[in-house]
């Protein structure tokens, strides 16, 4: 698994109450690892925190 500062893209869904945290890296959109899931959003954020040292910026996408 790459680390979070080396993705390009890191997307976030919400499934059965968790917040799924996934990385890109490049343009092919096969290329996602899965990082961990959260039980709130702010836990999330936190780590992602923690990981980069800063805070995410998040884009709502349908």
């Amino acid at each position: 698994m790459k680390k979070l500062e080396d993705a390009d893209r890191l997307y976030v869904m919400e499934f059965q109450g968790e917040w799924h945290l996934f990385t890109q890296c490049g343009d092919d959109k096969s290329d996602v690892d899965i990082v961990r899931a959260f039980k709130s959003l702010d836990d999330l954020a936190k780590y992602v925190k923690e990981e980069i040292g800063t805070w995410p910026q998040f884009e709502m996408a349908l």
